[in-house]
């Protein structure tokens, strides 16, 4: 009853991957994206639109991944200076809901008394953790695959849905001590405020024509 299929890369594996799926199987697959909502554009780029149906039934979920490296738990810890560099951070913090004190932490690879520590052999972290963002269809986002809506606005109705970014997942993370916002802004860049679901920030114009026609006058 399930289905693996390595990778789809071409319209043949898309066709199998969807034909099976709406039969009853499970199928399981990977494809190469930067994102979950990237998958149903490259998804559609390798179907023809008359199976833009059978994609909207048979997807189910999508699931990214990252792999970002831990800090050590041994050695001392500094603040991250990268905090700092992330446009309307507090707004993200905000979005996680985030309650007890906001510290971003970044391991020293280095002991208190100045020594390498052990643990880490003075690099400051050690082994990975995933971090994840998981999609799942609405029938509002079922409707988007049909009428062909590019991975942008999937996305940003997502993320109104409830969706939790990696960017967001990452940030979690960092809150937590687990990694430091230097390795997450390594691994997924500084984050889009667009496609990440804030509201974007109007700028102020003062109205000078008063003034100015005052002075002509």
């Amino acid at each position: 009853d399930c289905l693996a299929i390595g990778e789809i890369r071409s319209r043949s594996s898309a066709e199998l991957a969807i034909n099976a799926s709406i039969v009853g199987h499970t199928c399981f697959s990977t494809i190469h994206t930067s994102t979950a909502t990237e998958v149903i554009e490259r998804m559609l780029s390798l179907i023809s639109k008359t199976d833009r149906s059978k994609l909207a039934s048979a997807l189910q979920c999508v699931i990214s991944q990252r792999l970002i490296e831990k800090n050590c738990t041994v050695c001392e810890k500094k603040a991250d200076p990268k905090s700092n560099s992330i446009n309307r951070l507090n707004e993200y913090i905000g979005k996680i809901g985030w309650k007890k004190p906001v510290k971003f932490v970044i391991a020293t690879g280095y002991m208190k008394d100045g020594s390498v520590c052990r643990a880490c052999n003075g690099t400051g972290t050690t082994g990975r953790i995933g971090i994840f963002e998981i999609l799942t269809f609405s029938m509002k986002l079922k409707n988007m695959i049909l009428k062909g809506k590019y991975s942008g606005k999937i996305r940003r109705q997502a993320v109104k849905e409830g969706f939790k970014t990696l960017w967001i997942n990452g940030l979690h993370r960092a809150l937590l001590g687990d990694v430091s916002l230097t390795a997450v802004v390594d691994q997924l860049g500084r984050p889009d405020h667009d496609s990440e679901g804030l509201d974007p920030i109007i700028p102020f114009e003062s109205d000078t024509s008063e003034f100015e026609t005052s002075n002509l006058n």
